[in-house]
């Protein structure tokens, strides 16, 4: 797991597994959101099973899956709410673009009026 540094509080990495749960955790971290839609590839490990693993944790977790080609207002909403926290967050996807996409995405627009 290679984890990349967006901000003060939030990190974006490729896909974790359940494993990397436990060392997330370790690490600080409290909040998880998954851009990556489950059934991408055959043994890609499912929101469920690293939700349900941060669940042990005391970490919390998001499901906003994103396919780049259809980003939303929706999408860029629940982010942006999802990122207004003092918790270390780890976004994570496929390779960790898409997320980066969205954090950027939602860096802007907090500031736009259509957001309010």
């Amino acid at each position: 797991m290679e984890l990349k540094q967006l901000d003060d509080f939030v990190y974006v990495s490729g896909q974790i597994n359940k494993e990397h749960v436990a060392r997330l955790a370790e690490m600080g971290f409290g909040h998880i959101v998954c851009n990556r839609p489950d059934g991408e590839v055959e043994d890609q490990p499912g929101y469920e099973q690293i939700a349900s693993e941060a669940d042990k944790y005391g970490m919390s977790c998001l499901y906003v899956p994103i396919v780049s080609s259809d980003i939303t207002a929706t999408h860029i909403r629940t982010m942006s709410h999802a990122l207004k926290t003092s918790k270390l967050t780890l976004i994570y996807c496929r390779s960790g673009n898409r997320s980066t996409i969205m954090w950027a995405l939602c860096s802007v627009a907090v500031t736009s009026l259509w957001m309010r």
